[in-house]
């Protein structure tokens, strides 16, 4: 097994305690789904990276990293729909604004704009998403501003701990995200799959929140 496959493969793994712990929990509250339907694409996104590392067959190269990115992208909206329920009522969830990102994502992979393929050179791996990029990571950047801006907000006024911890733990989460993934655009973060290592901090953040 190539060694670029097993931070994917780690970050795969880490997530099956959390699913299960969700799933185990009673009663299965509306914020458990939520968070259970962010666990199932983060564990797709890496396991679709880790498949594509391990090149198990050039021919489904391109299938992998269609799938990495739908999955990352429903990741992404999916961690925002969570965060976002612990918005003061007052506060706009943007949920339409979300799917409707996730929709576009879809479409263009479909249509084949993004992405463009994969580079392989010996036992590297160099996935090529291809300009239209900008329009899954300008979407995306806008709902981390809006998760980073609320909670900002509400922790002026929170007199809660537990609340207070909480809305701590998912600010931490959403940098770690946010600042991890963009690490897949750079020349160096295509060849070392190091945003799963934000996965993987991601996990232990959420295991402790």
């Amino acid at each position: 097994m190539s060694v670029y496959a097993i931070f994917p493969l780690i970050a795969t793994l880490v997530f099956i305690p959390l699913l299960v712990t969700t799933f185990s929990s009673r009663p299965l509250q509306t914020r458990h789904k939520l968070f259970a339907l962010y666990l199932i694409p983060a564990m797709a996104w890496s396991l679709f990276d880790y498949l594509l590392r391990i090149n198990i067959s050039p021919q489904l190269d391109l299938f992998f990293i269609k799938g990495i990115l739908i999955a990352f992208t429903a990741m992404s909206v999916q961690f925002h729909c969570f965060s976002s329920s612990f918005f003061p009522p007052e506060r706009g969830r943007w949920l339409p604004f979300a799917y409707a990102t996730l929709a576009l994502v879809v479409v263009l992979v479909l249509l084949g704009y993004v992405p463009e393929g994969v580079e392989i050179d010996g036992d590297k791996l160099y996935p090529q998403f291809g300009a239209g990029m900008i329009f899954v990571v300008i979407p995306l950047l806008v709902l981390l501003g809006r998760n980073l801006y609320v909670f900002h907000k509400s922790l002026r006024i929170i007199d809660n701990p537990v609340q207070y911890n909480q809305i701590i733990s998912l600010r931490l989460a959403l940098f770690v995200l946010g600042g991890f993934s963009l690490f897949a655009l750079l020349p160096w973060g295509k060849e070392f799959p190091i945003s799963h290592a934000g996965n993987i901090i991601n996990a232990l953040i959420l295991s402790y929140a």
